[in-house]
C-alpha cells in the first residue's frame, strides 16, 4: 500500500498470508459434513409442489366452472381445452 503524506513519499509493507491450498481429493476445513444444506433443498421442493398443486386446483376449479353440462350453454370444448393447455404453461412458467 502506497500512502503520500505531505512531507514525501512513504511506503508501507503490507504482508500476506497464504493459506496452503488443499491437494485434489483432501477435504478442507473441520466439518465433514456435506456443502450442500439437504434440509433447504427439500423444503423449496416441498414448496415448489405445494404451489403446484394449488394451482392445478385453482386450474381444475376455474375449468370446471366454465363448462357447462346443457347444451349451447357454457364454454365450448376448443376453448376449454386451449384454456387448459394455457393454464398447463402459466404453471410450469411460475413454478420453475
Amino acid at each position: 500500500m502506497l500512502t503520500f503524506p505531505k512531507g514525501g513519499h512513504t511506503m508501507n509493507t503490507v504482508v500476506v498470508e497464504r493459506i496452503p491450498s488443499a491437494e485434489p481429493g483432501e477435504r478442507t476445513g473441520s466439518g465433514s459434513g456435506s456443502a450442500v444444506a439437504w434440509s433447504a433443498v427439500l423444503a423449496g421442493a416441498a414448496g415448489a409442489i405445494a404451489l403446484s398443486l394449488i394451482l392445478v386446483i385453482l386450474g381444475m376449479a376455474l375449468g370446471l366452472s366454465a363448462i357447462s353440462p346443457w347444451v349451447h350453454q357454457g364454454m365450448h370444448a376448443a376453448k376449454v381445452g386451449s384454456s387448459a393447455i394455457g393454464w398447463v404453461i402459466l404453471i410450469a412458467l411460475l413454478t420453475h
